[in-house]
């Protein structure tokens, strides 16, 4: 707070991440012949933990409290055991909560043991492979202080300061979401209510890799933003739908000004 000519100003700064104090900034999962364990990295102190569980889908879901969510991506793909994905956000800004939602194929048990800065959470369920799955690293923020104008010599009232926002400098896209008035951003979404926006891209779309269980193959597929999608045939992408998913690649139809056409993304081998 500084004063100008008798009048207090109050300088404004984003308060989601200024009053949280710890942040969680690593996931590793990994499997082996009994469980999958997700490891939870934060930098400070490891924050007091609210969890439960819903059935419908089954998933658990882990809220942190006084914490920022500061891995690089909101969903990581898993497809081991009963882990289907790991999903996480900010879930409140003020006070600061962060949120991770574990999508499961069915209802599993599970444990959390806390480490000195780690959690790891350990749900039942044999996984195929063994070893690590997931590896995530921290995102940089960067914060830009608000500016104040001093009163002119007409004795005008200064210039209100800027509230700023941080922005996600990977994606380029404001990290902030108020559910008031929108729909649960962790409820599962029908039929009905998917939107293009919300479905895969095939422009610069990449095949990650396929996973195959009970049903046949599952593509894991990345989009030019490395947003994550697992596909099954019969899934819709944007204009269009997957044909068919099979060890090393994946076939798709896309209608663009009333034709169609097949788009096939093969697993690109690393150089």
């Amino acid at each position: 707070m500084r004063k100008y000519g008798g009048l207090l100003v109050v300088l404004f700064l984003s308060t989601a991440f200024l009053s949280a104090d710890i942040s969680l900034g690593g996931l590793s999962v990994q499997s082996n012949d009994t469980s999958i364990n997700a490891v939870l990295s934060f930098k400070g102190t490891v924050p007091v933990i609210h969890d439960f569980t819903l059935s419908s889908p089954p998933r658990i879901v882990l809220d942190f409290e006084n914490t920022r969510y500061m891995l690089t991506r909101r969903m990581y793909a898993v497809n081991a055991g009963n882990v289907l994905r790991i999903r996480g956000s900010q879930f409140k800004n003020n006070p600061a909560v962060a949120r991770l939602v574990i999508d499961l194929t069915k209802k599993a048990h599970y444990s959390l043991v806390k480490g000195a800065n780690t959690i790891s959470i350990v749900v039942s369920g044999r996984a195929q492979t063994k070893g690590n799955i997931v590896t995530a690293k921290p995102k940089k923020y960067a914060v830009k202080k608000a500016t104040v104008k001093p009163a002119t010599s007409t004795g005008s009232a200064p210039e209100p300061s800027k509230i700023v926002q941080v922005k996600d400098i990977m994606a380029g896209k404001k990290y902030f979401y108020k559910a008031l008035g929108k729909r649960d951003p962790f409820k599962p979404i029908t039929e009905a209510e998917i939107s293009a926006d919300t479905l895969l891209d095939m422009a610069k779309a990449k095949l990650i890799g396929t996973i195959e269980d009970s049903t046949g193959y599952v593509a894991l597929v990345e989009d030019k933003e490395e947003k994550g999608f697992i596909l099954r045939p019969g899934d819709r992408i944007k204009n269009g739908r997957v044909i068919s998913v099979r060890k090393n690649l994946a076939i798709f139809a896309v209608s663009d000004f009333g034709f169609t056409r097949t788009i096939i993304l093969k697993i690109e081998k690393e150089k």
